[in-house]
């Protein structure tokens, strides 16, 4: 068999994209979208296919236009044609699956020949008759496999941007469920880290099942393996963890000094760690496979875990927590449970800024790699772009207990916000180029301290109020505010992008967008944080806790005391 062993494998004046490859008879045949040369944007031309033996990869042949854009009957304005597929039905014929830019829908052509003429047959249509138009599909691949013929497509933006929206909201709800689950637990080590040491295991096993699809199952029985082990993951087993390690800062310290240094510390190392997985994932999975690199983390995440269980002791309010007690509160329904936190006004405020603080942090992330590559001209710019953000907030984390110290969590939040808004505000009102957008970013990186060492540990002060106010302390329900506001708000976050790209006529097809486009993704970049930091500095303004936290600690103290 002679094979072709490099690139280009077509003649130079030929263009064809996203290459689908098959196999009917004894030749390859190549599908895709067909560009052309020095073109004003992608898949300008007709569908043509070409095609070699099987034996000779070397040898290819030309078939000439198998399928025109004035074919179909609906492409009045001969708009480009996307990569399509082709497969052969069971009545022998030959099907072409393919899609027309802004067009809603999948189109069929049909053929008695692999790479004869096409004709228009049909759209796809669900099985009452409708014609699939509610995903705004593109690219479509057809599988055939004993269990059936399976359409697959790209979904728009706007679209995924829904669908993350909607799965962040169930997210978002596993964990009120496992906050009141928290509050129940009345164990001897209190009632976080039994949580720690029940996750431990189940954190390490659920990375490595996820990376670990077993290729004897048929397609259908590793796309349910693959669901099941990823809902499992994010929805059960790290919410437990999560929430219960977050709920572990109120309990293990009292000291609202000290929840400031630790949770400073925490994100320190949050981000390093987060830099060298970014550059260092890549190099395991090349020397031991995608299963090998999650037994590595695993394993590191369940000896962590284990660590945080065993060096840790639970001091807050220990004498309500003991295993042999059942304190009256520890006795309440759920809807009680709730009934108490919706009275603790803070929760609510908190809750806000959480959701508005990731949403913030959803749009920057989804959107800076549009940013670099379609408004200053350049994908490369990406990484330098990222660093800019998280670097000055990395270093910051280990100066903010000295902020804290100076300021309160409080006054360092408000300041922060402003800087926030100044770092946006530059990038949006100056012109594009790489200075002015990696100032902005560091700005937005050193607005960005207090929102994260500061922000998780107000919410040990909102528990510390809760229980100032109504008697009843509730570690477990306000810390869901943080878990459930960080995936509310980063499912909003990616709905924006994808709303935004949408609004902006984003087309990933396009080699340069227009001018309009470019004008849009620059403004949902920069001005849709700016109006939420502005939404974030009204809300913070109600939420000075820092004002009253004196008189909460001492009435606290003793009461405390005189259990």
């Amino acid at each position: 068999m002679k094979t072709q062993c490099h690139n280009p494998y077509l003649p130079l004046c030929e263009h064809i994209p996203d290459g689908e490859p098959r196999v009917f008879g004894d030749r390859l045949y190549i599908f895709g979208s067909h560009d052309l040369e020095n073109g004003n944007e992608f898949c300008e031309l007709d569908y043509v296919a070409w095609s070699a033996p099987v034996n000779d990869l070397s040898d290819w042949r030309y078939e000439g236009v198998i399928y025109r854009k004035d074919q179909d009957p609906f492409n009045q304005d001969l708009l480009p044609l996307y990569a399509p597929d082709v497969v052969k039905g069971r009545d022998g014929r030959y099907y072409l699956y393919y899609c027309v830019r802004f067009q809603d829908s999948i189109n069929v052509a049909v053929c008695d020949t692999p790479a004869g003429e096409y004709e228009y047959y049909g759209r796809i249509r669900y099985q009452d008759g409708t014609v699939m138009t509610d995903n705004q599909p593109y690219d479509p691949s057809v599988i055939c496999c004993e269990e059936g013929n399976f359409l697959y497509f790209g979904l728009a933006a706007a679209t995924i941007g829904t669908l993350m929206l909607l799965s962040r909201l169930l997210d978002g709800i596993s964990d009120l469920v496992m906050g009141s689950i928290i509050d129940r637990t009345h164990t001897r080590w209190g009632k976080a880290r039994p949580w720690i040491l029940f996750s431990a295991i189940p954190m390490g096993l659920g990375l490595v099942l996820m990376f670990s699809i077993p290729q004897t199952l048929p397609y259908m029985g590793k796309l349910i393996f693959a669901c099941v082990t990823y809902v499992l993951m994010a929805a059960v087993i790290y919410t437990a963890c999560n929430l219960s390690y977050n709920t572990l800062l109120a309990l293990e310290a009292p000291n609202p000094k000290d929840r400031v240094t630790m949770s400073s510390l925490r994100f320190f190392l949050t981000m390093a760690t987060v830099l060298f997985i970014n550059y260092n994932c890549g190099k395991f999975v090349d020397k031991f496979g995608w299963t090998g690199m999650s037994l590595i983390f695993g394993g590191i995440a369940i000896l962590l875990l284990l660590i945080t269980f065993f060096g840790t002791k639970e001091r807050a309010n220990i004498a309500q927590n003991p295993a042999a007690e059942a304190k009256p509160e520890n006795k309440m329904s759920v809807k009680e449970s709730f009934s108490h936190l919706f009275k603790n006004k803070y929760f609510w405020l908190l809750t806000v800024i959480f959701v508005l603080n990731y949403t913030i942090l959803g749009v920057n992330n989804g959107l800076r790699i549009y940013f670099a590559r379609n408004v200053l001209g350049n994908a490369a710019l990406m990484g330098t772009l990222t660093l800019c953000f998280i670097l000055p907030k990395m270093i910051g984390n280990l100066v903010y207990p000295y902020i804290n110290k100076f300021l309160g969590k409080w006054k360092s939040m408000m300041l922060g916000y402003v800087i926030e808004l100044a770092g946006v505000l530059v990038m949006a009102l100056s012109p594009a180029d790489f200075a002015t957008a990696a100032a902005g970013l560091i700005l937005l990186g050193i607005g960005g301290i207090p929102h994260t060492a500061g922000l998780f540990a107000m919410v040990a002060d909102v528990i510390d109020y809760g229980e100032w106010k109504t008697g009843v302390r509730l570690d477990g329900l306000t810390n869901s505010a943080t878990s459930f506001g960080m995936k509310v708000g980063a499912g909003l976050g990616s709905a924006i992008t994808g709303w935004g790209l949408a609004w902006a006529a984003y087309d990933g097809k396009l080699a340069v967008q227009t001018a309009e486009t470019i004008f849009g993704i620059k403004m949902v970049y920069t001005i849709v944080p700016a109006v939420l930091i502005v939404i974030g500095l009204i809300v913070l303004y109600f939420c000075n806790l820092d004002k009253i936290y004196p008189q909460i600690e001492e009435d606290l103290a003793k009461k405390h005391a005189a259990e």
